[in-house]
């Protein structure tokens, strides 16, 4: 479309067009042919404001800038769904792209790709390089005074009071001025006092979830009533909180949605009212939302949060640098009680049951230790876990199959001969590289007791066939009354038979072994120990065990945590299902 006939249309908008053109200096100029990135600041003819940019050899003409306003005039800004789905349709259509952030900032502006633009197609008279850097300085002078005018002008034809509630130093809320600005005066008076009156609205109002409050608006009726029954919280929380403005603060815990419930279980004298009040706030839920690995809105999250605002002084650890220190100590000392009490639910309750029940209870038990003592039980957590762990390590080693008990606590010497139990994997390994033989194939049978290898050597170095591979096994036929050491296979080197001398000490072994009817028995006790457990509950065991010893010497005499279990849980025979995670350690068959 010609200019001349595009000027006889009747514009629907008021735009503020960038940069500028000079017509004076047309002459000057030299025939254009790449595009300029044009900024356009438009107002519809029903108020609403856009910003955005156009990439062309000329400006959009008024035929284009007309369509661009009526097609944001049709788009709703009741509702953030239907902006996210229209802006970038009229975007498409008519080749253009929506910009965000304070355009009163001049920063956001591109003078200098302007001024570099003009400057390539500015047909300069002079060549005198003093000439030129001062033509070139009236350039760029212009353009950021074009820019500067044009914005005064501009705001002139804006709401000023709306544009003043939603404009801060970074960002100018388009959406929000638009939905403010209303076709009835009605309404646009009712929304401008809604959003003064409750600041927090203002990032949430456009949302479907607030359809209904956005018509309780319109329609004039009591505010606070409605978004405390939006919120399920009081009125009075609303009213306090809509009272003064919110800090601007980031992410999902500073929702309303998020922090109301929150704050509705305080009473209102604890809630936040200074900036240095809400920032503290922050930091805590965000310290304990690290802390508990659970929502901050969960029962034990909002239990532990009544618990910090409730009381100075607990506040004041969780906030404190020291908390940084023992936050992951005091987590590993929750985690452990989670884990002894699940064990004690599944004396009774189905592993999915059990489970679910301990979730239920780390709150109440948690709730009744406080932070306070968690923290002082966490300061201890590290050595006391060490400790624990080293004082189960050998038996905890038979559970999980790594290593198994003896009936020989080292090596003996036998006329000469040195018998060795081979006690774990390594030694299987080790034996069946020696040998030239499948010792490292029998890991599974020796760790659930089904067998035991010796390792034969004579003291002899230069007589190199006095070397064998011994196999015992424990006979229980008669029903556990009478118990019987066995002598298995005997091999030497690459299996090959062993000598008479080796077979002679075989013998005697056995003998010594079938006099030791205590270890005997102890040894048996361990072998239906393998037999009745699977191997996830041995490794349950190991675990469960560990953690509790480490909660004793962490708790020491500060409580019985047996008796707090009980208390807590309302279980009974706790004592007696504590008492089975020492029932393995207490054979020492060693």
């Amino acid at each position: 479309m010609s200019e001349s006939s595009a000027e006889i249309i009747e514009k629907n908008y008021q735009a503020l067009i960038l940069p500028k053109i000079n017509s004076a200096q047309n002459s000057n100029q030299a025939t254009r042919r790449t595009f300029i990135q044009w900024k356009i600041l438009l107002v519809s003819k029903k108020g609403k404001l856009i910003w955005f940019e156009s990439k062309s050899k000329s400006p959009p003409d008024v035929y284009k800038l007309n369509q661009i306003s009526n097609a944001i005039d049709l788009l709703s800004f009741e509702s953030d769904r239907k902006i996210e789905s229209g802006l970038p349709k009229i975007a498409y259509e008519q080749d253009i792209k929506f910009l965000e952030g304070n355009f009163l900032n001049h920063d956001l502006w591109p003078i200098e790709s302007w001024h570099r633009d003009e400057i390539i197609y500015t047909n300069f008279t002079s060549t005198n390089i003093d000439d030129l850097n001062l033509q070139r300085e009236i350039i760029y002078q212009r353009l950021k005074n074009d820019l500067i005018e044009g914005l005064k002008i501009f705001v002139k034809s804006l709401n000023p009071v709306v544009f003043e509630s939603i404009t801060n130093p970074n960002t100018v809320d388009f959406r929000l001025y638009n939905f403010i600005v209303a076709e009835h005066s009605v309404h646009q008076r009712n929304r401008q006092q809604a959003i003064h009156s409750y600041s927090f609205l203002a990032k949430s109002i456009m949302s479907d979830a607030y359809s209904h409050i956005r018509q309780i608006i319109d329609y004039g009726q009591p505010l606070s009533e409605a978004l405390a029954r939006h919120f399920s919280v009081s009125p009075a929380l609303i009213r306090k909180l809509g009272s003064k403005p919110l800090p601007a603060m980031s992410g999902p815990r500073s929702q309303p949605e998020f922090l109301f419930p929150l704050l509705a279980l305080l009473p209102l004298d604890k809630i936040p009212n200074s900036e240095n009040d809400w920032i503290n706030f922050h930091n805590l839920v965000n310290h304990l939302a690290e802390f508990i690995d659970q929502p901050i809105n969960s029962p034990l999250g909002k239990a532990i949060l009544i618990e910090c605002l409730s009381s100075s002084s607990v506040r004041n650890i969780v906030l404190s640098p020291e908390w940084v220190k023992y936050q992951q100590s005091a987590k590993h000392f929750i985690r452990a009680i989670f884990f002894v009490t699940r064990f004690l639910y599944r004396a009774t309750d189905s592993d999915t049951d059990a489970d679910a029940k301990a979730h239920s209870a780390i709150t109440h038990i948690i709730s009744h230790l406080g932070i306070k003592m968690i923290v002082k039980c966490a300061k201890k957590w590290d050595v006391a876990y060490r400790e624990a762990e080293s004082h189960f390590a050998l038996s905890n080693s038979y559970l999980q199959g790594t290593h198994w008990p003896t009936l020989l606590p080292d090596s003996i010497t036998i006329d000469g001969f040195v018998i060795t139990p081979l006690a774990n994997v390594d030694n299987l390994a080790t034996e069946g590289e020696d040998m030239n033989n499948c010792a490292a194939t029998y890991a599974v049978e020796c760790s659930r007791g089904i067998c035991q290898l010796w390792s034969i050597r004579s003291n002899d170095v230069k007589n190199n066939l006095h070397r064998a591979t011994l196999q015992t096994f424990l006979d229980s036929s008669n029903h556990g009354t009478k118990l019987i050491m066995r002598l298995g296979e005997i091999e030497g080197y690459d299996n090959t038979p062993a000598s008479k001398e080796s077979k002679v000490i075989a013998d005697k072994l056995i003998s010594l072994l079938n006099n030791q009817s205590e270890s005997l028995k102890t040894y048996h006790q361990w072998q239906l120990s393998r037999v009745n457990k699977s191997l996830s509950d041995r490794l349950e065991i190991a675990t469960t065990r560990t953690l509790y010893l480490a909660l004793q010497k962490s708790i020491q005499s500060q409580f019985d945590i047996a008796i707090f279990w009980g208390n807590i849980l309302k279980l009974t025979g706790v004592q007696d299902r504590l008492n089975e995670l020492d029932l393995l350690s207490a054979i020492k068959i060693n």
